[in-house]
């Protein structure tokens, strides 16, 4: 960086003559990292695109081109301007045209530029190019070309490792658009007396009409299967008594009338999916983001994912903590136990073979009676369905709020301070849930009493001593919390292997941090070496990374009380401090002279320099935001009286 003294003439006419900062940019392209040179002024024009963009914009995305600029809003600020000396460093030659829109391909994506139709004036607007030839790139996506190769499942499990460090500190807002999808979902579900069971509609886009049949992919994608079986028959047997499980249990039925039908009618491709579970060795996963091209729909493109109405993880588990006893459960095949529409079964079916071992077998068309796993949709329709059935159940509601809120997806957990009070959640749970024909299956608890009941119903998990809750263990016998780790040692420590197991550390509780924290800022710090995702680290750089992995090992054999207090009235007390490496709070609920940690949350300090005091604050405020966290999770099961801070 330096000054100069320039005089610069653009969009607002002359800016006069003064001393400006000049900057050095890089960009990275496949294997080459090219400079720019930049002057730094303290404004730049803002960009709005017309209200007609936003409709085009998310029309082409869904017809598979890949944009420069994914999230075209109306007041984005522009922070670059690049000049025409440099234009071709970022276009390629060619165009496409959509309609009055022309794409132009650049090496980050396609921008815009032509004409498109207003939304509400029905006429064309002309739009210019300097406004639409747009690139946003995300530094953290940038790193995916790294090496010419696609790295986009690895960066995204760096962006899913700092999203971790954002639990209980970043608010979680539904769009409005999701929350009208939501709002016909409740117009249109209906319970059905028949079925005994919830009847629902896929929340459908307007784009339901481009809708392909995707026949042909679906049988090709079958007889590939097929010759999968024929290499291992044993997987085909499996494969083939889920699908008979299916239809014997009425989750798919076979379809005698192929004819159109005035409906969707859409085929879908298949694949298993092996499992290390005691009840399900192979899933049958329905790919519902296939398409026959790249600029074909998909049935997952047509449909609203729907708001999330998943509780959140971290809470669930600071409850899960709250008292002595405790069960947990899960819902058996809880996707298929929610019906679906008569006008929607044949936007489901799905090609099996008659002879699964013969290549040239004739096949049967299925379609399903109940929601599928696999579509955009499913978690949502499912959440809905328990969250419409909690709120009409004539139960005690109190007992019932506290259900809704251990609830996570498919998984169910209850805790009480004595052995009959959580029998007695275990039957109201029971109870409320085989009314909706969703039925609990695979206990476990650490209350002996209840625990004899769930063997003599035939309802106890089969093991019972070690067994993964939320993603912990829980160690019944013990009733320790243990996290798990990365299990593998690697041979050689590259980028992409440290990521790997720093990201396979589960610790949403913040219990290993002391240790984690350190890997984290290892990889802040390895973006500074120039070396490939698949190539060796420095010899000095891995002598000090063997040592974080020694004791990240060696932490996660640590095992802490899953009960985190054994009174009644608590204060939440929040210690912060920080460093010029990292900041961070521990919490702790404190009662009659004992303590343990509730929660943890660090992070690592920026790369661009701070004062330690502005740090400080920074873990203050951090610690202001998890007090507040933790307080709506557990201000129903505890009496928190006092949040005491020290920072």
């Amino acid at each position: 960086m330096r000054k100069e003294r320039l005089q610069l003439q653009g969009f607002t006419g002359s800016m006069g003559s003064d001393e400006y900062e000049v900057v050095e940019l890089f960009y990275r392209h496949r294997r080459k990292v090219r400079k720019l040179t930049a002057v730094v002024v303290d404004e730049l024009p803002n960009y709005k695109p017309g209200k007609g963009l936003q409709h085009n914009v998310r029309d082409l995305k869904v017809r598979g081109y890949k944009l420069a600029d994914q999230s075209v809003t109306n007041g984005d600020m522009v922070e670059l301007l690049i000049e025409e000396d440099f234009y071709y460093h970022f276009v390629h030659a060619g165009y496409i045209r959509e309609g009055g829109i022309i794409l132009l391909p650049t090496i980050y994506g396609y921008t815009l530029s032509g004409t498109y139709r207003s939304e509400e004036e029905g006429t064309g607007t002309h739009v210019e190019q300097v406004t639409i030839l747009k690139l946003a790139v995300d530094p953290i996506m940038e790193l995916a070309n790294i090496d010419g190769r696609n790295t986009t499942p690895d960066i995204k499990e760096l962006a899913a490792l700092w999203d971790l460090d954002h639990i209980g500190i970043s608010p979680n807002e539904n769009d409005k658009k999701e929350e009208k999808v939501l709002g016909n979902f409740y117009e249109t579900v209906q319970y059905s007396k028949e079925q005994v069971q919830y009847v629902v509609e896929l929340p459908w886009k307007e784009n339901v009409d481009k809708l392909p049949d995707n026949f042909k992919l679906a049988l090709v994608r079958l007889r590939g299967l097929q010759r999968k079986f024929i290499k291992d028959p044993n997987y085909c047997k499996q494969y083939s008594k889920v699908i008979q499980d299916q239809l014997e249990r009425a989750f798919i039925e076979k379809v005698e009338d192929k004819s159109l039908v005035g409906h969707p009618v859409h085929y879908l491709a298949h694949h298993g999916v092996t499992k290390d579970s005691l009840t399900t060795q192979i899933r049958v996963v329905f790919d519902c983001s296939a398409r026959e091209h790249e600029r074909a729909y998909s049935l997952n493109d047509c449909l609203h994912a729907g708001p999330s109405l998943v509780n959140d993880l971290t809470q669930i588990l600071l409850r899960f903590r709250c008292h002595r006893f405790a069960w947990v459960s899960d819902t058996e095949k809880a996707f298929l136990m929610v019906g679906l529409s008569e006008m929607d079964k044949d936007a489901t079916r799905f090609l099996w073979p008659v002879e699964p071992l013969n290549l040239n077998s004739p096949y049967m068309i299925y379609r399903f009676k109940e929601v599928l796993f696999g579509a955009t949709c499913s978690q949502f329709l499912l959440n809905a369905t328990i969250q419409k059935h909690l709120s009409l159940v004539q139960e005690d509601k109190a007992l019932i709020d506290k259900l809704r809120k251990r609830l996570y997806i498919d998984n169910l957990q209850g805790t009480k301070e004595d052995e009959d009070a959580l029998q007695q959640l275990y039957w109201v749970a029971l109870r409320v849930f085989s009314s909706a024909n969703l039925s609990l299956r695979e206990w476990v608890t650490n209350s002996v009493k209840l625990r004899k009941l769930l063997h003599l119903k035939g309802l106890a998990s089969e093991v019972q001593d070690k067994v993964r809750v939320f993603g912990i263990n829980w160690l019944t016998d013990m009733d320790m919390l243990q996290v798990k780790g990365h299990e593998s040692r690697p041979t050689v420590v590259t980028k992409r292997e440290l990521l790997s197991i720093t990201a396979g550390v589960f610790d949403p509780l913040g219990v290993l941090l002391p240790v984690t924290i350190r890997a984290r800022k290892f990889v802040q710090d390895l973006w500074h070496i120039e070396c490939g995702w698949d190539v060796p680290i420095p010899e000095d750089k891995e002598a000090e990374w063997q040592g974080i992995y020694e004791d990240m090992i060696n932490s996660t054999k640590i095992v802490f009380p899953r009960q985190v207090t054994d009174s009644k009235k608590v204060t939440l007390h929040l210690c912060s401090d920080a460093s010029t490496t990292a900041y961070g709070v521990a919490a702790y609920l404190v009662s009659e002279g004992s303590s343990r940690l509730a929660m943890g949350k660090a992070k690592v300090a920026p790369i661009k320099p701070l004062t330690l005091p502005k740090l400080k604050l920074t873990a203050v405020m951090l610690a202001s935001c998890l007090a507040k966290y933790i307080y709506e999770a557990c201000a129903d099961e505890l009496s928190i009286e006092h949040i005491p801070l020290d920072g």
